[in-house]
């Protein structure tokens, strides 16, 4: 059968239309196939920096008869803990942080989090600013600092089972003579310093917390590095109300890097006089207290600061041997307002130690600190011009 010219185009056309229309579908579905995988890709969690095993947990297994760092030195550590209570057991100690702006937040949610993993039985507690929870109740835009503050105290509620007590800012107001002030959880201010955020927020105001015996309150920002010494402190003897625990020199004007309190109505009425005066100081009200002496066998390898590693080194090298030496590592180079900036390069050169084996301790604590920063808090390193010109530690 012979086709006529008109079948023969019609055939011809209609092959055509088949073949580009076979074409644009299988394009179609390489495109559909490719956007897929990219919205995988988006969407896929981002990975966290692995980071090496606690030191706290290995040297706690390790001091208690299990050097490879296992499970039965944890158990033995536990059972110790059992039989070293403090007055009171371990309900009425506890660890206690005064947040008075959102870069102090992550830092100590960094700290809580290495208490909770280290299974430490003391009670955890964070104070912040109530007026954090009154912007978010009024539904005022709150900036991003304010957001993440609370996202991260939310957090350390749940997962680390901290104590969340927002708290006023004292207030001091002289009417004949006579003192007015509010420390907790009270909306009577009559005064609030302005621009003073240790007169706003001091630190000594938890010596109002009397339904402790003993606060433990670690000066940021550093690294726990061995929570079985740390809680060791809430059992020590203490003839005065404060004990602290410091490698810097005693004429510093920094504060010691760890301060254990012994809370009293007493030493918080004479917290409330001294607010009183306008030279008010927090480093110099806590060197006025009377000071328990410091234990010489905890002094020696409890702290461990950052600016003076090339002493360390020059003196006897002690501390740079391990981290696991040490309890706590405080940063307190002088040229650094802290290790959650991003700092720049020359600022890093000047800062460094001299030594070889310091220079590569300080490195590596700086890029631990930021590598927990990230797993902890999910937050990267804060620009260097938000640090405001001065240093808050």
């Amino acid at each position: 059968m012979l086709l006529t010219s008109g079948q023969i185009s019609m055939g011809i056309s209609s092959g055509i239309v088949f073949i580009f229309t076979s074409l644009l579908f299988l394009s179609g579905y390489v495109l559909q196939q490719q956007t897929v995988r990219s919205l995988q890709a988006a969407i896929r969690p981002i990975p966290q920096p692995s980071l090496a095993p606690s030191p706290s947990a290995t040297s706690s297994a390790a001091e208690f008869g299990d050097s490879s760092g296992s499970s039965r030195g944890h158990v033995a550590y536990q059972q110790y803990l059992e039989r070293i209570t403090p007055k009171g057991g371990w309900s009425s100690v506890g660890y206690a942080q005064m947040v008075r702006d959102h870069l102090m937040v992550c830092n100590t949610v960094m700290a809580f989090a290495e208490l909770a993993r280290n299974g430490s039985p003391a009670k955890r507690l964070i104070l912040y600013p109530s007026k954090w929870n009154e912007d978010v109740a009024q539904g005022k835009k709150s900036g991003r600092q304010v957001q993440t503050s609370m996202r991260l105290l939310r957090m350390a509620a749940k997962q680390y089972e901290v104590t969340l007590v927002p708290i006023e800012p004292v207030a001091v107001d002289l009417v004949e003579g006579e003192v007015f002030a509010t420390v907790l959880n009270t909306s009577q201010s009559k005064f609030t310093p302005a621009g003073n955020l240790e007169g706003a927020y001091p630190l000594a105001s938890l010596f109002s917390l009397t339904n402790f015996n003993r606060l433990v309150h670690l000066q940021p920002s550093g690294l726990i590095q061995d929570t079985s010494k740390l809680d060791r402190l809430f059992t020590l003897p203490m003839s005065g109300s404060i004990a602290t625990f410091s490698s810097l020199p005693k004429d510093t004007t920094q504060l010691p890097s760890v301060l254990v309190f012994k809370p009293s109505i007493q030493s918080h009425n004479d917290l409330l006089d001294a607010l009183s005066s306008k030279t008010y100081s927090e480093t110099n009200y806590i060197s006025q207290q009377l000071v328990s002496p410091d234990p010489t066998s905890i002094q020696k390898s409890l702290t461990l600061e950052t600016s003076l590693l090339d002493i360390e080194d020059e003196d006897s090298g002690m501390a740079l041997s391990s981290l696991n030496s040490v309890s706590y590592v405080h940063f307190s180079d002088p040229l650094i307002p802290g290790p959650e900036y991003d700092v720049p390069r020359d600022l890093l050169r000047r800062s460094k130690p001299r030594h070889m084996q310091a220079r590569k301790l300080w490195e590596d604590v700086y890029e631990m600190y930021r590598q927990q920063r990230m797993a902890v808090c999910s937050l990267d390193l804060e620009p260097i011009d938000s640090a405001g010109g001065g240093t808050w530690r």
